[in-house]
């Protein structure tokens, strides 16, 4: 998703890792709410590698959240979980945060253009045309509301469970800005 993450010459990839801790506090305090999400920190911690798990003595309902859960009468709706598995390579499993997308977002929006001290500017492509990242971001933001829908229905689902949740109602965007 993020080009050139690899390049090291331009550290790319600390600037990215500094942008994802950044916006995966702020976009799951706001859906969680900072009651829960603090909850939610309680019972994660990291592993040998510095990735968060769930500890052992979390409850199911941490579990069905982070991990995904099949619910509702008959079992007929499914809440994918904040971590999910998009695909396996090499049959290891390739997981995803419904997070992705918001940072994604906000990694679009900061990369439209330059700072420098006499203003904004944008660079030109060599062997290429420079052309606007709107649908992209747009895309994007839509995917995230879609996890946000799917996060609010399974929480109203558990809300004996998670009585500190709020609803945060959120709006998809077009490409036309209407």
């Amino acid at each position: 998703m993020i080009p050139n993450i690899t390049e090291t010459q331009n550290s790319n990839k600390t600037e990215v890792l500094i942008h994802i801790q950044k916006y995966e506090k702020e976009i799951l305090e706001f859906v969680l709410g900072p009651v829960l999400y603090v909850e939610l920190l309680e019972n994660l911690e990291t592993d040998d590698e510095g990735y968060y798990k769930l500890k052992d003595t979390a409850e199911d309902k941490w579990k069905w959240l982070v991990n995904g859960q099949i619910y509702g009468s008959c079992n007929k709706l499914r809440w994918e979980g904040l971590v999910f598995e998009v695909a396996k390579v090499n049959k290891q499993p390739l997981l995803e945060t419904v997070m992705a997308p918001y940072i994604f977002y906000q990694w679009l929006l900061k990369e439209r253009s330059v700072s420098t001290g006499v203003g904004e500017i944008k660079g030109e492509p060599q062997g290429g045309v420079s052309v606007t990242s709107k649908h992209k971001r747009t895309d994007a933001w839509n995917t995230f509301v879609g996890h946000a829908y799917s996060l609010n229905r399974f929480m109203q689902f558990y809300c004996d469970l998670f009585p500190n949740f709020k609803c945060v109602e959120l709006n998809p965007q077009n490409y036309y800005d209407l």
